[in-house]
């Protein structure tokens, strides 16, 4: 063989070794998996039963029945098919001020509040008056 057959044999090869390196060690992108305000599915006027109701504006989220937390600066992310995950900072209530997160979804025409392991709450659209 000749030197310049080895030798380029041996640049190419030299370049693809550097070049699968650069390629496994090249940062992974991924997107945010929290979201801004709080998903359209979700949004409205819901009740359950005459004295519990939930409130789903597009930045805050609030609960009207024994305590009455309302939920400012929302984030969201998907837990999977119409099951999401919102966090908000509760500031007007008697729980201690600061970040919590609750588990909503929807099932059919309904609402659904995901308890702990239980069965999901479910609350239907109503119109305000």
């Amino acid at each position: 063989m000749n030197i310049k057959s080895v030798l380029s044999i041996g640049l190419v090869s030299l370049g693809l070794v550097a070049g699968g390196v650069a390629y496994i060690n090249a940062p992974k992108v991924e997107a945010s998996s929290w979201h801004e305000g709080t998903p359209k599915a979700l949004r409205g006027f819901w009740i359950h039963g005459y004295h519990n109701s939930v409130t789903v504006n597009a930045k805050s989220y609030s609960f009207t029945g024994a305590m009455t937390p309302m939920f400012k600066n929302a984030k969201w992310r998907s837990l999977g098919k119409h099951k999401y995950q919102l966090r908000g900072y509760q500031y007007n209530s008697s729980l201690k001020k600061g970040y919590y997160k609750l588990t909503l979804g929807r099932v059919g025409k309904h609402l659904a509040m995901y308890g702990n392991g239980s069965k999901p709450e479910l609350y239907s659209k109503h119109a305000r008056i």
